[in-house]
């Protein structure tokens, strides 16, 4: 059984300007608190739940706070999750931790009891209850709704990054501990303007994301079929994880025509979000984690999610609209900048986890 156990220890420089702002802001703290991140989905990331733990983490190294990660190396989640039930309140007394944070839900861990002489943070993307409402086919996974439950319930506090998903959390489960965050994003990498464009061959939409039935993969080739008939010079890139450099992402982003969201469900839309950001038009499904994010004929284009013919008739006709498309992406650009921006959203967080 393997994991790995990762520790930052960082001047305390930065850390004396977060305590500065928490005292500004009346809140009370320890001087020096020591922050435990636990999370099967970190490095690489399997999905947008491994990067939001991974963003925690670069947070918490540039506030300057003391931080421990217990995080998979290569395991399985039943393996990873193993090595958590025996292993976990051991490793929070041998590093003495104030705090620790940790997802759940699809991609994140369960526990059976609430650890002790700590505070416990839960990290929300999407709940199990979400996904076998909305995804076909995965009504089964009802089976861990009363794990992801007892989790949350052992939570202090507990982080959702979609105003979907709280909704969910407070009415379904009766939680009054959530708190929305605004995502943590680098704005300016996305929106920072090509200085030069690469030479194309060929116009293209772009999906960037798994090729599985939750992300609606299999709705976007059906609708693909309808769009090449009336656009058969427009190409489809379809990218996975990791097929890419963050650079030549963002360059692909930009360069596209449309960047297609078809999912039935999502904790937050990464690739939407930056899309957005990049001021480009996102045509996405009108679902959880995309409808918070994206306002119909504002901001982006949203179709019922599982609807091929609607979903294609929506690409074809954004690509003869280029007027539309660019009142879209700049009105994206401009909502999406003032929503999420980093600074701001980097305090947000350091005050939210380290206030008692």
């Amino acid at each position: 059984m393997v994991c790995c156990v990762m520790y930052f220890a960082f001047p305390v420089m930065h850390w004396s300007n977060t305590i500065g702002l928490l005292y500004c802001r009346g809140i009370v703290m320890k001087s020096s608190p020591s922050i435990g991140i636990v999370s099967w989905d970190f490095d690489p990331p399997h999905g947008g739940l491994g990067w939001v733990m991974q963003e925690i983490v670069r947070v918490l190294r540039d506030s300057g706070a003391q931080s421990q990660s217990f995080v998979s190396q290569n395991q399985s989640r039943i393996r990873f999750l193993q090595s958590v039930f025996t292993g976990l309140q051991q490793w929070i007394d041998r590093h003495t931790l104030d705090t620790v944070l940790f997802p759940t839900g699809p991609g994140g861990i369960f526990l059976l009891r609430k650890p002790k002489r700590c505070r416990t943070i839960v990290v929300c993307y999407h709940s199990y209850v979400q996904q076998c409402r909305s995804v076909p086919y995965q009504g089964w996974k009802w089976l861990f709704v009363p794990l992801e439950k007892r989790t949350l319930f052992f939570a202090d506090r507990v982080f959702c990054y979609c105003e979907n998903t709280r909704q969910v959390l407070e009415e379904e489960y009766g939680l009054t501990n959530v708190t929305l965050l605004p995502q943590i994003l680098d704005v300016h990498v996305w929106k920072t303007q090509r200085t030069q464009k690469t030479q194309r061959t060929q116009r293209y939409c772009l999906y960037v994301g798994r090729k599985d039935r939750r992300k609606g993969y299999h709705i976007l080739q059906k609708a693909w079929n309808r769009v090449q008939k009336q656009h058969p010079d427009v190409a489809l890139c379809c990218v996975t994880s990791g097929q890419m450099s963050q650079d030549e992402l963002v360059t692909s982003i930009q360069e596209s025509e449309l960047v297609i969201v078809p999912s039935y469900l999502e904790g937050f839309s990464l690739v939407a979000a930056q899309a957005m950001l990049a001021g480009k038009t996102v045509v996405a499904s009108d679902v959880d984690g995309l409808r918070s994010l994206i306002c119909h004929n504002e901001t982006g284009w949203l179709v019922p999610p599982g609807d091929a013919t609607v979903l294609a008739n929506a690409i074809c006709m954004l690509l003869t609209k280029q007027d539309l498309c660019k009142r879209l992406g700049d009105h994206a650009q401009k909502d999406l900048c003032m929503r999420f921006d980093r600074q701001s959203a980097v305090e947000r967080f350091m005050v939210e986890c380290l206030a008692t």
